[in-house]
């Protein structure tokens, strides 16, 4: 239900089915502790955290990388029409799938070694699927974003991929199955990720290899001491 109110004489229209009021105070819950040991610097964190956003009034992303983590997470999920956009600074942030659902890269420059992506994009939906406007709205994001989610998913080292059968990324419902099906999908990708995770193993211990003899020519009695 959308609901209005008047400013004045004029209505006015929300942007957005929920404030995400209480989307903003689970994180905040969730996060208290690893806010006090971010500083304000996601990159302190034990496991270094970034969110990606989309600057609805530039069409650019936005990487959250410091502040508070709750907001960033908040902007981050703010699915466009589900719930209302993040002020941030000057700009006003939406999820951050609608410019860059798979931030490989951005991990890449993280320092990964290795990156798992987990691809939730759902398949478009039929012309008896787009009745309600949210509907439609997710059905223009999941086109704006498959070639960049595809161009993304090959530059990655495993891809996971639950089967959400009829779910939008956007679905809320269920979401108990859904966490499950996620579940699933990455254990049966454990052996996949085992093997690269060895094979990472294996080429490190060679590229940290031991010198074990040095040979020097042409240096004075005096040059030996120095290097000694």
């Amino acid at each position: 239900t959308i609901q209005f109110r008047l400013d004045g004489l004029q209505p006015h229209i929300p942007n957005g089915l929920s404030a995400g009021q209480k989307l903003q105070l689970l994180f905040t819950s969730l996060t208290a502790s690893a806010n006090y040991l971010a500083g304000g610097n996601f990159s302190r964190l034990p496991t270094p955290f970034l969110a990606v956003a989309t600057d609805l009034t530039t069409g650019e992303r936005s990487v959250l990388d410091r502040g508070n983590l709750a907001e960033a997470m908040r902007a981050s999920a703010a699915v466009p029409v589900i719930f209302a956009p993040v002020a941030h600074g000057d700009g006003l942030l939406a999820d951050g799938g609608i410019v860059e659902p798979l931030p490989v890269d951005l991990v890449r420059e993280m320092g990964a070694d290795v990156v798992l992506a987990v691809n939730t994009q759902d398949t478009l939906r039929t012309k008896d699927q787009l009745a309600a406007p949210w509907d439609v709205v997710d059905q223009v994001i999941a086109i704006s974003i498959m070639r960049a989610s595809e161009e993304q998913r090959n530059r990655a080292d495993v891809v996971i991929t639950p089967e959400i059968g009829d779910h939008a990324s956007s679905s809320f419902s269920e979401i108990d199955e859904l966490i499950q099906r996620g579940y699933d999908a990455a254990l049966s990708m454990i052996p996949y990720i085992r093997d690269i995770s060895e094979r990472e193993s294996r080429l490190r211990a060679e590229q940290d290899g031991t010198v074990e003899r040095v040979t020097i020519d042409g240096c004075a009695d005096g040059d030996y001491q120095r290097l000694a």
